[in-house]
């Protein structure tokens, strides 16, 4: 090929990539966050990283790879779980894959390929030759299917017409076959144990030169080592993203302008896998994410006992916590996301609070917030207004140095904005109050213990943080259930009362409003829970429950 002709595939190739990195790894993400990649979950489980299928095989510049069993089992469980409108999407999904990949060859999942398909199939993204993107776009999906019965499987290729055209790559067969509406797809039987299945042609290459020996996932940097960790032998599926590819990709997309340094943090994490296990009533996963050797930046552990999600009322439906307030800022500041749980941004705030108050919030607040906290959605006690209020509890360091930064806080809001600010008691505790005319609460302010200081905002919700607690959300059944871990101490945790907290969306304006499509998924989830923690300087868990509905 002309260097002309091919520099202007590449520059294509890199255009595409671009727009499309970042739905690769949003897909992946959601699969994560609320399961809605579960199609691709159907069956089978794993002893350990040595037996996962295709690792040995597959390009370490690989975008997302996902090994599943072929066993039919779990899936049979997922289908009692979710809503009628969750299964049908899986299922839609599975039927667009067929569509996709045999229907077009005139195949069946259940006839040409179940009955010679190996235990496991692994399913790959990988960056496409410059000669294949006007055929695949941004990125090749790639499968890696084990042979069990070499002849049928063989039998099923001869079988598809018209006959493919063939070419030899590295001693290697590569056939292409077209397919209607203009479906092409490459194949390559290695050592009649493996057949490799492309929507990209000249893509395949990447495959058997990594067979060849060139360098594999299973050789990433730390990769054995970090996915050790997460052994599970109900394991049904392992899922590994590739973070410096996936992250490159959507700054470009994103257009967001990053300091060198951050830039650099970014780009030191290595790689995220999972083991998502299907459980009696949802999914488990457990995950790792982990930095590359050379990484200039290290995690610091912060792991330990955390009980402010005891003053919380049971009724809680969205909370999130952490070991360290100050120490999440300066992890969110320099770039090191990847080892929380809920991502927020630090310059966004101290501007806000710049320019709405006239503090320093970073001096003012977070100098001494350097214990425990917990950031809580809370309805109010009108349960038919469906009111919500924004909650935040912080363990205080210095006290009287939290007072002094409340002191100039309220002045800036009755200085600026007339607000009415005005102590009460309520529930026997000294409380600050800002109302709005016609004297209408906005937020409110005070202390819980001796060092726990509260700042509300929204819903009027001080009687419920202030009042003794009967039952605290740690004692609910969803939230036990969801939250349940082996990593104790830890140093963060999420939880989510979907079912409730959609609803609340709907009418509240604290909240944000959910797309129809995502609507769909999340009416299908009950709960959802995450617990995360700093394992060494490199590495950091995140054990994951996804509670569906029956």
């Amino acid at each position: 090929m002309h260097t002309a002709r091919r520099a202007a595939l590449e520059k294509r190739r890199q255009q595409n990539q671009k727009r499309s990195l970042t739905f690769t790894l949003g897909g992946a993400a959601l699969l994560v966050a609320g399961g809605t990649l579960a199609f691709l979950l159907l069956r089978g489980r794993q002893p350990g990283v040595e037996s996962i299928f295709g690792v040995n095989v597959t390009p370490q510049n690989v975008l997302l790879s996902f090994t599943t069993s072929t066993d039919s089992d779990p899936w049979r469980q997922l289908e009692e779980l979710g809503t009628s409108e969750l299964q049908k999407s899986w299922k839609d999904r599975l039927s667009a894959f067929e569509a996709d990949f045999l229907t077009p060859f005139k195949l069946t999942y259940e006839k040409d390929i179940r009955p010679w398909l190996g235990s496991q199939a692994t399913l790959t993204l990988l960056s496409p030759a410059p000669e294949d993107v006007a055929q695949v776009g941004a990125n090749a999906t790639v499968w890696l299917l084990p042979i069990r019965d070499p002849q049928r499987a063989k039998a099923v290729l001869n079988q598809i017409t018209p006959p493919p055209v063939a070419r030899t790559y590295k001693d290697v067969v590569i056939q292409v076959f077209k397919g209607e509406g203009g479906k092409t797809l490459s194949t390559a039987v290695i050592e009649d144990k493996l057949l490799v299945v492309s929507n990209g042609d000249i893509t395949l290459n990447q495959v058997i030169d990594t067979y060849r020996g060139g360098p594999s996932l299973a050789q990433t940097p730390r990769f054995q080592e970090a996915l050790g960790t997460i052994q599970d032998n109900s394991a049904f599926g392992h899922l590994y993203i590739n973070l410096p590819i996936a992250t490159a990709g959507i700054l470009q997309n994103a257009g967001r302008n990053f300091s060198a340094s951050n830039l650099e943090r970014l780009q030191a994490i290595q790689g995220l896998g999972a083991t998502i296990s299907i459980t009696g009533d949802g999914l488990k996963l457990n995950s790792i994410s982990w930095l590359k050797p050379d990484a200039k930046a290290k995690l610091k552990t912060l792991n330990a006992p955390q009980s402010l999600a005891r003053l919380l009322p049971e009724d809680t439906v969205l909370m999130t916590a952490g070991a360290s307030f100050q120490q999440a800022w300066q992890d969110y500041s320099t770039g090191t996301e990847a080892q929380l749980v809920v991502p927020f941004n630090p310059r966004k705030i101290q501007s806000d609070v710049q320019k709405s108050t006239g503090m320093d919030f970073e001096k003012e607040f977070v100098s001494w917030m350097s214990g425990e906290f917990v950031a809580a959605v809370v309805p109010t006690a009108d349960q038919e207004k469906q009111g919500v209020g924004l909650l935040l509890l912080a363990k205080a360091r210095d006290r009287t140095q939290a007072e002094a930064s409340f002191q100039k806080l309220d002045a800036a809001m009755r200085d600026r904005y007339s607000f009415l600010v005005a102590k009460s008691k309520v529930n026997n505790r000294t409380v600050t109050t800002w109302k709005v005319p016609p004297n209408l609460p906005l937020a409110s302010h005070g202390w819980l213990d001796d060092n726990v200081a509260f700042f509300t905002f929204g819903g009027a919700i001080a009687d419920r943080v202030t009042g003794a607690v009967s039952a605290s959300l740690p004692s609910t059944a969803l939230f036990r259930a969801t939250t349940q871990t082996s990593l104790n101490p830890n140093d963060g945790k999420f939880f989510a009362d979907l079912t409730r907290t959609t609803a609340l969306m709907q009418n509240s304006p604290l909240l944000p409003k959910l797309s129809p499509d995502a609507l769909k998924f999340t009416q299908g989830i009950e709960g959802i829970g995450i617990t995360s923690a700093v394992q060494n300087e490199w590495s950091t868990r995140y054990d994951m429950v996804v509670k569906l509905k029956r």
